[in-house]
């Protein structure tokens, strides 16, 4: 069977042409993970959830009164900002994209076809669906819970350094949209520990228990640093996305006294 290509894909709408490109961090090379450890850390990867000792606050972005916040001018026609936060929620939870939701690095998938310049529109014609995202039956199981998430009042946001045009194009290959309708892209300044700072802020008591995924360690560190520890973090070892214990650990920390009848079973 013919495979589906994100770039052709007919679920997604079509790229806007955009002239900045941006530099990729010096000396990065792939998925955390892909070397045994996280960059940046003498430990070795594993799976962890918890709160961050009490520490310093760090400056955050200023978030807008009408809960938005504020990620930069690039992509969508959203004026720079994104929806988050539309009443209570039962928890808020933050993912990032890249070897977190995918199974790949998209980001170095874009740097390879620009020969080191890296452009939203430069996607490899051959990436394929199942490498972005594993086989069917990953797909189901992450299905399964963004659907269950959502239908009980979870609100879920992507946070990403890649492109926002370019992951919303991934999303919409999947027709994950209605599960993660918002994304921030690296268009926005700020550290994803800043970043999530705001949005908790520009929601208050209305975010309800806050999670944050991703498989870099020092983006969860710089999350719980400027968080003081009110957000619960899940690190994604193995540089191939989040898997079944990740998920497990997913869903403990938004429902820390027991998920609601019909959850997913994740094994």
């Amino acid at each position: 069977k013919a495979t589906v290509s994100v770039l052709n894909c007919k679920r997604a709408p079509p790229f806007r042409r955009q002239r900045s490109q941006y530099t990729p961090p010096r000396g990065a090379s792939g998925c955390a993970g892909t070397q045994g450890r996280a960059p940046g850390s003498g430990a070795a990867m594993g799976s962890r959830v918890g709160k961050a000792p009490m520490g310093k606050h760090q400056s955050t972005v200023a978030p807008d009164h009408d809960t938005r916040a504020r990620h930069g001018s690039g992509g969508g026609g959203d004026g720079g900002y994104v929806q988050f936060g539309k009443g209570r929620a039962a928890a808020s939870v933050v993912l990032d994209f890249d070897c977190t939701i995918s199974q790949t690095h998209v980001w170095f998938a874009l740097r390879k076809s620009g020969n080191g310049g890296v452009s939203p529109d430069r996607i490899p014609r051959d990436l394929s669906v199942e490498q972005v995202f594993g086989g069917r039956e990953r797909r189901a199981q992450l299905e399964g819970v963004f659907s269950f998430l959502t239908a009980h009042g979870v609100q879920l946001v992507i946070l990403t350094n890649n492109y926002k045009e370019v992951v919303d194009k991934c999303i919409a290959c999947v027709g994950w949209e209605k599960y993660l309708p918002d994304v921030i892209g690296r268009e926005r300044p700020g550290t994803k520990g800043q970043i999530v700072a705001a949005l908790r802020e520009s929601l208050g008591a209305g975010g309800g228990q806050w999670v944050f995924v991703d498989d870099d360690q020092s983006n969860v560190a710089s999350v719980e640093a400027a968080n003081r520890g009110n957000v619960k973090t899940i690190y994604v070892d193995g540089g191939v996305g989040m898997t079944d214990k990740h998920l497990r650990d997913l869903l403990a920390s938004c429902f820390p006294d027991g998920a609601p009848p019909g959850a997913p079973c994740v094994t």
